[in-house]
């Protein structure tokens, strides 16, 4: 399966009203569950949190209709609808590794703003600024 971005993630949510997910760590423990009746908007504010203060790898299985048990993963396995992955962490760009600012930051301005939020190039680091940082670091040492 192959990573998508959070924003992306967040979108669908709000577009097609999801109200009922499990969020599953990379060891595939869950960590958050909303099993409950709630409106769609409160459901992506539990998501919107949950992520604000957590960071790592996580698999985010959403279901159109309430579960009957949470733990059944034969149930979650005939009604689940969608199934993303997303790698959350501490920096999100423009920041960057380093000081480096990824690709995904020209987003929209021309260049490299052909790709979308969740391709995965969009979090690659701009090259030329890597390779003048490599040149500096090559100037000091000699």
């Amino acid at each position: 399966m192959a990573i998508t971005s959070l924003p992306f993630v967040l979108n669908q949510f709000e577009s097609e009203k999801y109200r009922y997910f499990i969020v599953r760590d990379e060891d595939g423990d869950i960590v958050l569950s909303q099993n409950d009746v709630i409106d769609a908007a409160t459901a992506v504010q539990k998501l919107r949190s949950f992520f604000g203060n957590n960071f790592g790898a996580f698999t985010i299985e959403i279901f159109p209709q309430k579960l009957t048990s949470i733990r059944n993963m034969a149930e979650h396995d005939k009604k689940r609808c969608a199934k993303y992955k997303v790698d959350v962490t501490q920096e999100v760009l423009p920041g960057g590794v380093g000081g480096l600012t990824g690709m995904g930051a020209m987003y929209g301005s021309g260049g490299y703003g052909a790709l979308t939020p969740d391709d995965p190039r969009s979090n690659a680091p701009n090259m030329f600024q890597v390779l003048g940082h490599l040149s500096s670091v090559e100037q000091q040492m000699r």
